[in-house]
């Protein structure tokens, strides 16, 4: 996989409702590999041991070309990228526009990344198909750990 390098100014204009914007991947020289991907950023909330509805920045980005969807979460009004003890797949739950709760399954890196790849990706796709607003909700349970992350984003196109 690129690796995907994003300035600190990108990280900070999050909004609570985004669009999709599209971005080149760099090498490890800087350099643009000519491979774009999608992405939205988005503000919500997250809620721990130490704390409760706190701000939390999410980073979703879609890359069609490998067919993975991934979900960064920065909490702590996003001063650090969140972290697990252990890597795990987790029920997430999404309102549709709708007004209907669809489930998806997300593999929770331990570097606070969630993927949804292979058939997942097809299962997140088909979820947030639709043009307008959604809810994301996501209750990590790990052994050692008990974290919620709710976010709302808007589909346009």
């Amino acid at each position: 996989m690129n690796f995907l390098i994003l300035t600190t100014a990108v990280m900070l204009s999050v909004t609570s409702h985004s669009q999709w914007m599209t971005e080149t991947y760099v090498d490890d020289f800087g350099e643009e590999t000519g491979q774009d991907f999608q992405y939205l950023e988005s503000v919500g909330l997250f809620s721990n041991s130490a704390t409760t509805n706190a701000p939390c920045g999410f980073f979703i980005i879609h890359n069609e070309v490998e067919e993975m969807f991934s979900v960064s979460i920065y909490p702590y009004d996003r001063d650090t990228k969140e972290s697990w003890i252990e890597s795990t797949s987790q029920d997430i739950k999404i309102k549709t526009p709708s007004g209907k709760v669809k489930t998806v399954v997300g593999f929770c890196y331990e570097k606070g990344l969630v993927l949804f790849s292979d058939e997942d990706y097809k299962v997140f796709k088909n979820a947030i198909a639709d043009k307008g607003d959604y809810t994301f909700l996501l209750n990590y349970k790990g052994e050692y750990s008990d974290n919620k992350y709710r976010f709302n984003f808007t589909i346009e196109e």
